[in-house]
């Protein structure tokens, strides 16, 4: 069933009065629609070529999973709390739209069990779109460029992000994400104000883009996290060809100066001596104990 045909609810009841109101003035009369006996019944009834209505399911609150292949968007308050599935919020563990090109604002806001939420062709995620969504561990979004106002606000559950196409963040994306440790950006070229409060026990920034250091709006976008002046100490992995950038580059050099930002060379903490290989954790955790120590 394609969900994106029935899960933008405002469109929903916009069409619905449309389709109310012309009846009326066809038979013209001015009195409230009301369906037949035996209508509501008989539209549920309809196959869809997938089984059981989902959408019906999916109102009573008894899907716990949803991978559907066929929808393009996932529209705004889709399954977010106040939407006409708003019973989903109760139930969703893990959703996977791999053909869905924008998750648009609140489409999984307050969805408290949602743990996996996968959207490899989706290129943004708008405001709030999986704000709340505080038993989420799992996100796979390798295709996404831009994420929106506060769009992973309070996911409590998140510990770590890879977010490969990711060239901006905007204010309060990751607010009080308070057990994320670290996230890893290939072609992040700039981090706006207050990205990250609330992030507590964030120690670990990867910053693989070589050509040009990432800007930084402010250092106070690291209050409240272990970088901030006076916390525990993060370190920000980067191409070896930048430390000196990165050290003296606006805002960066601030937490730099206050000796709880560290800049260290990613080629020394990849598998293969390359800025594009996978961490090795155990030496970095171990290096960072000692370094703050």
């Amino acid at each position: 069933m394609a969900l994106d045909k029935v899960i933008d609810s405002a469109k929903l009841d916009a069409d619905l009065t449309s389709i109310a109101d012309a009846i009326r003035e066809k038979a013209g009369v001015s009195d409230s629609f009301v369906f037949p006996d035996g209508f509501v019944e008989a539209v549920s009834g309809i196959s869809t070529g997938g089984g059981d209505s989902l959408a019906i399911q999916i109102i009573e609150g008894t899907v716990t999973e949803i991978n559907d292949s066929t929808a393009t968007k996932i529209g705004k308050f889709a399954f977010g709390k106040g939407s006409s599935l708003a019973a989903s919020e109760a139930k969703l563990t893990s959703v996977r739209f791999p053909e869905a090109n924008n998750v648009d604002n609140y489409a999984f806001y307050y969805n408290r069990k949602l743990a996996s939420a996968s959207f490899p062709k989706a290129t943004r995620l708008e405001e709030q779109a999986l704000a709340y969504c505080e038993s989420l561990t799992s996100v796979d979004i390798p295709s996404a460029t831009y994420l929106g106002f506060n769009c992973f606000y309070n996911c409590k559950a998140l510990k770590s992000l890879y977010l490969p196409s990711v060239t901006g963040l905007n204010q309060m994306v990751f607010s009080n994400c308070s057990a994320l440790e670290w996230i890893d950006f290939v072609k992040l070229a700039q981090i706006q104000y207050s990205v990250f409060p609330g992030c507590k026990v964030l120690s670990t920034l990867i910053l693989r883009k070589d050509s040009g250091v990432c800007g930084l709006g402010s250092s106070s976008g690291f209050n409240s996290t272990p970088f901030a002046s006076g916390g525990t100490g993060g370190i920000v992995l980067c191409p070896q060809s930048l430390i000196a950038e990165y050290t003296n580059a606006t805002n960066w050099s601030t937490l730099y100066a206050a000796g709880t930002c560290l800049f260290w060379a990613l080629e020394d903490y990849t598998a293969d001596g390359t800025i594009t290989g996978e961490i090795n954790w155990d030496k970095l955790n171990t290096d960072r104990e000692g370094a703050f120590a």
